[in-house]
């Protein structure tokens, strides 16, 4: 997904459809924002040994 069509969906009215890319949308955030955390630990773990 491309952020301009992420900007224009959320600009959407709600059509058939909708929800479920909405969650496929959060569930790739959730996704990104993971192993943003594992990553920052990892980076973490590694500056305390």
């Amino acid at each position: 997904m491309h952020n301009s069509d992420g900007i224009n969906f959320l600009g959407k009215k709600h059509r058939p459809g909708t929800l479920l890319n909405w969650q496929t949308f959060q569930e790739t955030l959730h996704i990104l924002i993971v192993e943003h955390v594992l990553n920052e630990n990892r980076w973490f773990l590694l500056q305390k040994h």
